[in-house]
């Protein structure tokens, strides 16, 4: 059972579900919703995929700073006492942008603890310097640079750590994203732009699982009208033996402990997607089509990608309403260049197709070297005759039809 930083005893995923509601409730209670905080509505586009499946796409970059993690930072900061002076965090870029708003609000100092400059996002990076962040970019990961907020924290009068995603308050907070997704899905249903008759299935990039805690949370309290599951999405991150910085906003090896408590209950999560970089390549430039050329952080688009993966990969499967959360449109421009340049994503019976045909090549090509070298012994033991017999049936080979290799005139089939 996963335990959360801020108690003491395990948790479920039931008391997971339980805590975050409460805390939840609070937030409207206390915090009037967070009505001050001047979280937005999300956007909402719907788009035609293959063989009548449909995409429900929901921009929550429409956020301040252009991440969903505004909402999560201002949950988080909603709870600290009056006597809080500074706020710290760990982060990979996005939660040191997101948390400095509410923290400026309430007169707080940011400080930010972030992965090496090679490894985050310089606009995020650069952003986060304008506006007046303390920035400390010397650690090898986001779980160091975590390690070393808590540290800081420690040792600064005033100070109080946020965690980035296992913070139950700012994760509550999110349950206000699955919010925005059922309200978008039930009003298309009602203006008729959905099939009713649709299963709904929402793909989640999961870096550190905030976003998955909040979306999941709200899904399971509120009972669908028809069947939904709730899958995550995680890119294949690796790349040179490290995690991939085009992926930074979800560059944590492993999910928090109250993702982790949701991920191994099928009530909450009903399976995993592993996304290959072309189906993001296929994404990068579906949304680059579909929402007017805007463009969108390689992490945004995880979510699409497993869509457009899983449709690739199970052309038969019925069609289903696909809905997936954009959550960042910090991209730099080099990156969004890389994915539109890459080639497209190859289902997997047309890869594993493309691997048996290269395998016969290779054996085809195996054969022929070896025939060829036997050949050549065979010339050297067998040299051509000087004076040959083209009236011989076979002769215009040589001495013999038989073994036309023998002769050296031919040369092996090349593959």
């Amino acid at each position: 059972m996963a335990r959360s930083p801020f108690e003491s005893t395990p948790l479920t995923a039931m008391q997971t579900y339980d805590d975050i509601m409460e805390r939840r409730v609070a937030i409207d209670a206390e915090h009037d919703g967070l009505a001050d905080s001047g979280i937005r509505e999300a956007d909402v586009f719907v788009a035609d995929l293959q063989d009548g499946n449909k995409l429900v796409l929901l921009d929550e970059t429409t956020q301040r700073n252009n991440v969903f993690k505004t909402i999560s930072a201002e949950g988080g900061v909603a709870v600290l006492g009056d006597e809080v002076t500074e706020v710290v965090t760990g982060s990979a870029g996005s939660f040191m942008m997101a948390v400095a708003d509410p923290a400026t609000r309430r007169n707080m100092q940011v400080t930010s603890f972030v992965p090496k400059p090679h490894l985050v996002n310089p606009l995020k990076l650069e952003a986060a310097r304008e506006n007046g962040i303390a920035v400390h970019a010397d650690s090898d990961s986001v779980e160091e640079a975590l390690v070393k907020a808590q540290a800081y924290v420690k040792n600064t009068p005033g100070a109080a750590f946020v965690h980035p995603y296992d913070n139950p308050s700012g994760v509550a907070a999110l349950t206000i994203v699955g919010e925005h997704a059922t309200n978008a899905v039930d009003k298309l249903r009602a203006d008729g732009k959905l099939p009713s008759d649709h299963e709904e299935e929402y793909l989640l990039q999961v870096g550190g699982g905030s976003l998955l805690g909040g979306v999941a949370c709200w899904l399971y309290d509120n009972e669908p009208v028809v069947n939904r599951t709730v899958r995550t999405a995680r890119p294949n991150r690796k790349r040179n033996g490290s995690l991939d910085p085009r992926f930074d906003g979800l560059a944590v090896e492993v999910p928090g402990s109250i993702a982790m408590s949701l991920l191994t209950d099928r009530r909450f999560v009903q399976g995993q997607t592993v996304v290959h970089e072309a189906s993001v390549a296929d994404a990068t430039r579906l949304l680059y089509r579909v929402n007017n050329r805007k463009l969108y952080e390689a992490n945004a688009l995880v979510g699409v990608a497993a869509v457009l993966q899983t449709l690739a990969d199970y052309p038969d499967a019925p069609p289903k309403t696909y809905v997936t959360v954009l959550t960042g449109s910090n991209a730099d421009p080099a990156q969004h260049e890389y994915f539109m340049g890459l080639d497209g994503y190859e289902s997997t019976l047309a890869f594993q197709e493309r691997q048996r045909n290269a395998r016969r090549r290779a054996m085809a090509a195996a054969t022929w070297t070896r025939f060829a070298g036997e050949a050549e012994s065979l010339n050297k033991r067998r040299p051509v005759p000087a004076v040959r017999d083209f009236s011989q049936p076979g002769g215009q080979y040589g001495a013999s039809p038989t073994y036309p290799f023998r002769q050296g005139l031919i040369e092996p089939r090349p593959v």
